[in-house]
């Protein structure tokens, strides 16, 4: 299972992250990988270079500088990338 944590607040990423690690880890899922992004615009970049790797699950933070998490989940739908878009936000 791969996950990204979009968040612009530091805390917030550190406090999803171990939650969800021990989730993961209560579950018995192995091998999953957490990506932390600190914007809606460095997990637009990843996607759109990244051509065989996509996430299963993305928690995106709704109010970010520039690009908030509306806008966000609207550019990433319409990357021209399947996956991209039924990708749970």
């Amino acid at each position: 299972m791969r996950i990204a944590i979009v968040d612009d607040n530091h805390t917030d990423r550190i406090f999803l992250r171990e939650g969800l690690e021990r989730i993961l880890l209560k579950r018995n899922i192995e091998n999953s990988e957490i990506h932390i992004f600190n914007s809606a615009e460095d997990i637009l970049e990843y996607l759109k270079n990244e051509q065989e790797t996509f996430f299963d699950l993305i928690f995106m933070d709704i109010q970010m500088p520039v690009m908030n998490g509306y806008e966000a989940t609207r550019a990433i739908r319409s990357l021209d990338k399947e996956y991209a878009k039924n990708i749970p936000i």
